[in-house]
């Protein structure tokens, strides 16, 4: 209820006062879209990981998203998948941006 309250940007108490049935809605809701505080940091660090790694490209070790993650002492949900998905979209959309910038100086 806590995280819910924070994504709301209510008291507890309010979220606590709500009806059952919307709780559940926002649950349901939050549950299903990739946009937490977790998940900001993943996209953060995905972020970082690429932009080092196409930046350091003669560096001898690959730079990965854990290398960039805040650690807090607790382990986030293991999104793998969603991980990987969002790395690739990442590298696909750097290499169309740079054929594209290939394509305009010539």
């Amino acid at each position: 209820m806590c995280k819910l309250a924070v994504e709301l940007h209510k008291s507890y108490t309010e979220i606590e006062n709500l009806p059952l049935r919307e709780i559940n809605l926002w649950k349901e809701y939050f549950g299903s879209r990739p946009f937490s505080e977790e998940r900001e940091d993943l996209r953060t660090a995905l972020v970082c990981s690429v932009i080092a790694n196409f930046a350091g490209k003669s560096a001898k070790k690959e730079m990965k998203v854990n290398d960039f993650l805040l650690k807090f002492g607790t382990t986030l949900a293991d999104d793998r998948e969603s991980f990987v998905s969002m790395k690739n979209k990442v590298k696909m959309w750097m290499m169309a941006h740079q054929a594209q910038q290939n394509s305009k100086k010539e």
